[in-house]
Protein backbone atom coordinates (compact mmCIF):
# COMPACT_ATOMS: atom_id res chain seq x y z
CA UNK A 1 0.00 0.00 0.00
CA UNK A 2 1.72 3.48 -0.92
CA UNK A 3 1.91 6.09 1.71
CA UNK A 4 1.20 9.50 1.30
CA UNK A 5 2.03 13.28 3.12
CA UNK A 6 -1.42 14.89 3.27
CA UNK A 7 -1.56 18.50 4.46
CA UNK A 8 -4.57 20.45 5.52
CA UNK A 9 -5.71 22.53 8.38
CA UNK A 10 -7.14 21.58 11.37
CA UNK A 11 -10.14 23.03 13.54
CA UNK A 12 -8.17 25.96 14.45
CA UNK A 13 -6.72 27.02 11.04
CA UNK A 14 -3.38 25.47 11.47
CA UNK A 15 -1.44 23.74 8.87
CA UNK A 16 -0.90 20.11 9.89
CA UNK A 17 1.77 17.19 7.48
CA UNK A 18 0.34 13.70 8.46
CA UNK A 19 1.89 10.63 6.97
CA UNK A 20 -0.39 7.70 6.49
CA UNK A 21 -1.55 5.24 3.25
CA UNK A 22 -3.95 5.15 1.21
CA UNK A 23 -6.80 3.29 3.79
CA UNK A 24 -5.69 4.15 7.19
CA UNK A 25 -6.09 7.14 9.29
CA UNK A 26 -3.20 8.75 11.29
CA UNK A 27 -1.57 6.14 13.88
CA UNK A 28 -3.73 3.22 11.99
CA UNK A 29 -6.67 3.95 13.31
CA UNK A 30 -10.38 3.85 11.21
CA UNK A 31 -11.46 7.22 9.29
CA UNK A 32 -14.46 8.86 10.75
CA UNK A 33 -15.98 10.18 7.81
CA UNK A 34 -18.52 12.06 9.12
CA UNK A 35 -17.25 15.66 7.37
CA UNK A 36 -18.09 16.59 3.79
CA UNK A 37 -16.72 19.47 1.81
CA UNK A 38 -16.96 20.82 -2.14
CA UNK A 39 -13.32 20.59 -3.66
CA UNK A 40 -12.45 23.38 -6.19
CA UNK A 41 -12.57 21.46 -8.97
CA UNK A 42 -15.98 21.48 -8.65
CA UNK A 43 -16.38 17.23 -7.32
CA UNK A 44 -17.22 16.56 -3.58
CA UNK A 45 -16.29 13.69 -1.10
CA UNK A 46 -16.67 12.69 2.45
CA UNK A 47 -13.94 13.80 4.67
CA UNK A 48 -12.23 12.28 8.03
CA UNK A 49 -12.56 14.64 10.89
CA UNK A 50 -9.52 12.80 12.28
CA UNK A 51 -6.80 13.53 9.23
CA UNK A 52 -8.49 15.40 6.77
CA UNK A 53 -8.19 13.00 4.36
CA UNK A 54 -10.91 13.29 1.07
CA UNK A 55 -11.96 9.39 0.60
CA UNK A 56 -13.16 10.03 -3.07
CA UNK A 57 -10.02 11.27 -4.06
CA UNK A 58 -8.41 7.51 -2.87
CA UNK A 59 -10.92 5.85 -4.10
CA UNK A 60 -12.64 4.44 -1.11
CA UNK A 61 -16.05 6.62 -1.46
CA UNK A 62 -18.21 7.80 -4.50
CA UNK A 63 -19.81 10.93 -4.82
CA UNK A 64 -23.23 9.06 -4.21
CA UNK A 65 -22.55 8.19 -0.88
CA UNK A 66 -22.91 12.12 -0.29
CA UNK A 67 -26.37 13.81 0.01
CA UNK A 68 -25.82 17.28 -1.00
CA UNK A 69 -27.42 19.86 1.33
CA UNK A 70 -28.30 22.11 -1.37
CA UNK A 71 -27.69 23.61 -5.45
CA UNK A 72 -25.01 25.91 -6.67
CA UNK A 73 -26.93 28.69 -7.94
CA UNK A 74 -23.74 29.17 -10.54
CA UNK A 75 -23.53 25.28 -12.17
CA UNK A 76 -26.33 23.62 -10.22
CA UNK A 77 -23.83 21.30 -8.72
CA UNK A 78 -24.84 20.01 -5.57
CA UNK A 79 -23.14 21.93 -2.49
CA UNK A 80 -22.09 19.71 0.89
CA UNK A 81 -20.61 22.24 3.21
CA UNK A 82 -21.88 25.35 5.52
CA UNK A 83 -19.94 28.84 5.54
CA UNK A 84 -21.00 30.87 8.92
CA UNK A 85 -23.70 27.68 9.57
CA UNK A 86 -25.65 28.83 6.20
CA UNK A 87 -25.58 26.66 3.20
CA UNK A 88 -24.03 29.21 0.84
CA UNK A 89 -25.98 30.59 -2.93
CA UNK A 90 -22.64 29.34 -4.92
CA UNK A 91 -20.06 26.64 -4.67
CA UNK A 92 -16.28 26.87 -3.80
CA UNK A 93 -15.60 27.14 -7.40
CA UNK A 94 -18.16 29.33 -8.33
CA UNK A 95 -16.98 31.46 -5.38
CA UNK A 96 -13.71 31.34 -6.20
CA UNK A 97 -14.26 32.26 -9.87
CA UNK A 98 -16.29 35.30 -8.91
CA UNK A 99 -13.25 36.46 -6.45
CA UNK A 100 -11.12 36.14 -9.18
CA UNK A 101 -12.56 37.77 -11.72
CA UNK A 102 -13.23 40.75 -9.38
CA UNK A 103 -9.19 40.46 -8.46
CA UNK A 104 -8.38 41.04 -12.14
CA UNK A 105 -10.75 43.50 -12.44
CA UNK A 106 -9.40 45.37 -9.04
CA UNK A 107 -5.45 45.35 -9.32
CA UNK A 108 -5.65 45.32 -13.35
CA UNK A 109 -3.88 48.87 -13.33
CA UNK A 110 -1.58 47.84 -10.88
CA UNK A 111 -0.39 45.12 -12.58
CA UNK A 112 -0.20 46.76 -16.31
CA UNK A 113 2.01 49.09 -14.01
CA UNK A 114 4.17 46.78 -13.14
CA UNK A 115 4.67 44.88 -15.99
CA UNK A 116 5.49 48.14 -17.47
CA UNK A 117 8.11 49.14 -15.52
CA UNK A 118 10.85 51.10 -17.72
CA UNK A 119 14.04 48.19 -16.53
CA UNK A 120 11.37 45.34 -18.48
CA UNK A 121 11.82 44.55 -22.15
CA UNK A 122 10.66 40.34 -22.67
CA UNK A 123 8.77 40.15 -19.28
CA UNK A 124 5.56 42.46 -20.03
CA UNK A 125 2.16 42.20 -19.82
CA UNK A 126 2.66 41.22 -23.70
CA UNK A 127 4.89 37.85 -22.37
CA UNK A 128 1.27 36.91 -20.39
CA UNK A 129 -0.99 37.45 -23.70
CA UNK A 130 1.57 35.25 -25.55
CA UNK A 131 0.97 32.29 -23.24
CA UNK A 132 -2.84 32.67 -22.57
CA UNK A 133 -2.85 33.26 -27.04
CA UNK A 134 -0.91 30.20 -27.09
CA UNK A 135 -2.96 28.56 -24.33
CA UNK A 136 -6.19 29.14 -27.26
CA UNK A 137 -3.89 28.19 -30.25
CA UNK A 138 -3.63 24.90 -28.85
CA UNK A 139 -6.49 24.22 -26.92
CA UNK A 140 -5.15 23.92 -24.05
CA UNK A 141 -7.84 24.50 -21.40
CA UNK A 142 -6.74 26.62 -18.31
CA UNK A 143 -8.02 26.42 -15.10
CA UNK A 144 -8.62 29.46 -13.24
CA UNK A 145 -6.03 28.76 -10.60
CA UNK A 146 -3.30 28.69 -13.99
CA UNK A 147 -4.52 31.56 -15.09
CA UNK A 148 -4.24 33.56 -12.22
CA UNK A 149 -0.65 32.21 -11.54
CA UNK A 150 0.02 33.12 -14.98
CA UNK A 151 -1.20 37.04 -14.96
CA UNK A 152 1.10 37.07 -11.18
CA UNK A 153 4.47 34.98 -12.09
CA UNK A 154 6.49 37.69 -13.23
CA UNK A 155 4.73 40.49 -11.24
CA UNK A 156 7.90 41.10 -9.17
CA UNK A 157 10.90 41.32 -12.11
CA UNK A 158 13.99 42.78 -10.03
CA UNK A 159 17.11 43.08 -11.83
CA UNK A 160 19.55 42.18 -10.18
CA UNK A 161 17.37 39.99 -7.93
CA UNK A 162 17.48 40.12 -4.55
CA UNK A 163 19.73 37.54 -2.89
CA UNK A 164 17.37 36.97 -0.25
CA UNK A 165 13.89 36.06 -2.32
CA UNK A 166 13.81 35.64 -5.72
CA UNK A 167 11.09 37.33 -8.26
CA UNK A 168 8.83 34.28 -8.09
CA UNK A 169 8.72 34.57 -4.82
CA UNK A 170 8.06 37.79 -3.98
CA UNK A 171 5.45 37.25 -6.64
CA UNK A 172 3.44 34.85 -5.06
CA UNK A 173 3.73 36.61 -1.83
CA UNK A 174 2.12 39.26 -3.42
CA UNK A 175 -0.16 37.08 -5.22
CA UNK A 176 -1.52 35.29 -2.00
CA UNK A 177 -1.97 38.36 -0.48
CA UNK A 178 -4.32 40.13 -3.13
CA UNK A 179 -5.79 36.98 -3.22
CA UNK A 180 -6.97 36.62 0.57
CA UNK A 181 -7.97 40.14 -0.14
CA UNK A 182 -10.81 39.29 -2.02
CA UNK A 183 -11.74 36.25 -0.10
CA UNK A 184 -10.56 33.41 -2.19
CA UNK A 185 -10.79 29.75 -1.20
CA UNK A 186 -7.50 28.51 0.38
CA UNK A 187 -6.86 25.60 -1.48
CA UNK A 188 -7.21 27.81 -4.24
CA UNK A 189 -4.49 30.28 -2.78
CA UNK A 190 -2.02 27.45 -2.20
CA UNK A 191 -2.38 26.10 -5.75
CA UNK A 192 -2.12 29.65 -7.33
CA UNK A 193 1.23 30.36 -5.29
CA UNK A 194 2.69 26.97 -5.84
CA UNK A 195 2.42 27.08 -9.87
CA UNK A 196 3.92 30.38 -9.57
CA UNK A 197 6.81 29.13 -6.98
CA UNK A 198 7.41 26.26 -9.80
CA UNK A 199 7.86 28.42 -12.31
CA UNK A 200 11.40 29.87 -10.22
CA UNK A 201 13.04 26.48 -11.85
CA UNK A 202 10.54 25.50 -14.57
CA UNK A 203 10.01 21.89 -12.49
CA UNK A 204 6.23 21.18 -12.08
CA UNK A 205 5.82 19.56 -8.32
CA UNK A 206 2.12 19.99 -8.82
CA UNK A 207 0.26 18.38 -12.12
CA UNK A 208 -1.51 22.42 -12.83
CA UNK A 209 2.59 23.97 -13.15
CA UNK A 210 3.20 21.58 -15.83
CA UNK A 211 1.03 23.39 -18.56
CA UNK A 212 2.16 27.02 -17.09
CA UNK A 213 5.59 25.81 -17.19
CA UNK A 214 5.43 24.70 -20.80
CA UNK A 215 3.53 27.97 -21.84
CA UNK A 216 6.43 30.63 -19.88
CA UNK A 217 9.34 27.86 -22.33
CA UNK A 218 7.15 27.87 -25.50
CA UNK A 219 8.92 30.20 -27.15
CA UNK A 220 12.20 28.14 -26.41
CA UNK A 221 10.97 25.88 -29.66
CA UNK A 222 10.40 28.55 -31.99
CA UNK A 223 11.83 31.95 -33.97
CA UNK A 224 10.73 33.95 -31.08
CA UNK A 225 13.48 32.48 -29.14
CA UNK A 226 15.89 34.61 -31.34
CA UNK A 227 13.71 37.87 -31.17
CA UNK A 228 13.60 37.80 -27.51
CA UNK A 229 17.13 36.94 -26.35
CA UNK A 230 18.19 40.79 -26.80
CA UNK A 231 15.21 41.93 -24.98
CA UNK A 232 16.56 39.50 -21.95
CA UNK A 233 19.98 41.09 -22.33
CA UNK A 234 18.27 44.68 -22.23
CA UNK A 235 16.64 43.77 -19.22
CA UNK A 236 20.19 42.89 -17.74
CA UNK A 237 21.62 46.07 -19.06
CA UNK A 238 23.12 46.82 -15.49
CA UNK A 239 25.69 43.85 -16.02
CA UNK A 240 28.70 43.45 -17.84
CA UNK A 241 28.84 41.55 -20.80
CA UNK A 242 30.74 38.70 -18.74
CA UNK A 243 28.28 38.38 -16.33
CA UNK A 244 25.58 38.10 -18.89
CA UNK A 245 27.60 35.74 -20.96
CA UNK A 246 28.24 33.77 -17.84
CA UNK A 247 24.56 33.76 -16.47
CA UNK A 248 23.36 32.81 -20.03
CA UNK A 249 25.74 29.63 -20.64
CA UNK A 250 24.51 28.50 -16.95
CA UNK A 251 20.72 29.04 -18.18
CA UNK A 252 21.65 26.98 -21.26
CA UNK A 253 23.28 24.50 -19.72
CA UNK A 254 20.67 24.07 -17.34
CA UNK A 255 17.89 23.51 -20.09
CA UNK A 256 20.26 21.47 -21.92
CA UNK A 257 21.07 19.12 -19.16
CA UNK A 258 17.02 18.12 -18.45
CA UNK A 259 15.37 14.91 -19.25
CA UNK A 260 12.49 16.92 -20.76
CA UNK A 261 12.39 20.67 -21.74
CA UNK A 262 8.71 20.72 -21.93
CA UNK A 263 6.55 19.11 -19.24
CA UNK A 264 3.08 18.48 -19.79
CA UNK A 265 1.40 16.60 -22.27
CA UNK A 266 0.76 19.26 -24.55
CA UNK A 267 4.61 19.64 -25.69
CA UNK A 268 5.36 17.42 -28.69
CA UNK A 269 8.36 15.23 -29.84
CA UNK A 270 9.02 17.92 -32.82
CA UNK A 271 8.48 21.36 -30.16
CA UNK A 272 10.68 19.60 -27.54
CA UNK A 273 13.71 18.90 -30.79
CA UNK A 274 13.19 22.03 -31.54
CA UNK A 275 13.46 23.94 -28.32
CA UNK A 276 17.19 21.61 -28.30
CA UNK A 277 18.17 23.07 -31.40
CA UNK A 278 17.80 26.54 -30.74
CA UNK A 279 19.72 25.86 -27.27
CA UNK A 280 22.66 23.79 -28.59
CA UNK A 281 22.94 26.94 -31.22
CA UNK A 282 22.59 29.52 -28.65
CA UNK A 283 25.49 27.57 -26.76
CA UNK A 284 27.75 27.69 -30.03
CA UNK A 285 27.79 31.18 -30.13
CA UNK A 286 28.67 31.84 -26.89
CA UNK A 287 31.85 29.28 -27.34
CA UNK A 288 32.53 31.51 -30.53
CA UNK A 289 32.01 34.61 -28.33
CA UNK A 290 34.50 33.25 -26.07
CA UNK A 291 37.37 32.54 -28.82
CA UNK A 292 37.21 35.92 -30.22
Amino acid sequence: MPSYFHEFRDADGNEVRAFHDSSDCVNGEEHDWSDARDNEDGSSERVCVKCGMGAMHHGLMTAEDVTPLGKCEGCARGIYTKVDGKVPPLCQRCRNDAAAKFLVEKRTRELRAMYSEEHRRYHTFEHLNDMTRTAEKNHIELSTEQLMAIWFHDCVYRVPRDPDESNEEASAKLAVKWMRDVGLGERFIWTVEHIILDTEDEIPRLRASAAVIDLDLWQLSNDDFWKNEPLIREEFGLLTDEQWLNGRRAFLQKMLARDSIFVSEHATPEMEAAARRNLQTAMQQLERDDDE
